[in-house]
């Protein structure tokens, strides 16, 4: 009986400090808010302010290179048919400045009114001081002028920060 003894009490107390140490807390202030995708991404259309809503981004390997994808939304979500594209760029994962075209290796920058009426980048500035792929996050400035079908648009002022990037 003395055997048992011994080793029910460490166990118990094992035992005790395990499930305390595991307890939820009942405090609701205690939970983190989740992360925004996107805390400030905004930029000018010929001189127009526009404050996205959403944004998402994500990093994959094509052609042997790495490329990141931003798709940027007004609306009440990404995953809400309400949310309408606003601007999509796709760029190299790395900070410093980037050239601004249409051809693979620059940042392509694209600005949308709607689904059909979009402006590519023919010129402008991208330049990303922060990429911390790890960190999950991006942060930077651009600006472009964009044309369609003998129309133009001119983005200035335009500041990216995203928080979350897919892998």
């Amino acid at each position: 009986m003395s055997l048992n003894f011994k080793l029910i009490l460490p166990l118990s107390f094992v035992f005790i400090m395990i499930t305390s140490a595991c307890q939820k807390s009942s405090d609701p202030t205690s939970t983190p808010a989740p992360t925004p995708t996107t805390s400030g991404f905004t930029f000018k259309v010929d001189g127009n302010l526009i404050t996205a809503d959403s944004a998402t981004a994500s990093i994959y390997t094509t052609g042997g290179a790495r490329r990141i994808d931003v798709y940027v939304y007004k609306g009440k979500n990404i995953w809400n048919t309400d949310a309408s594209e606003v601007m999509e760029m796709h760029f190299a994962p790395k900070s410093g400045s980037q050239n601004v075209s249409t051809l693979g290796n620059d940042a392509w920058l694209t600005y949308f009114i709607n689904d059909t009426t979009y402006f590519d980048c023919t010129s402008g500035h991208f330049n990303l001081t922060t990429c911390d792929t790890i960190g999950n996050k991006l942060e930077g400035t651009f600006d472009f002028v964009g044309t369609s079908s003998g129309l133009t648009k001119t983005i200035t002022e335009g500041k990216i920060v995203v928080t979350n990037i897919s892998k």
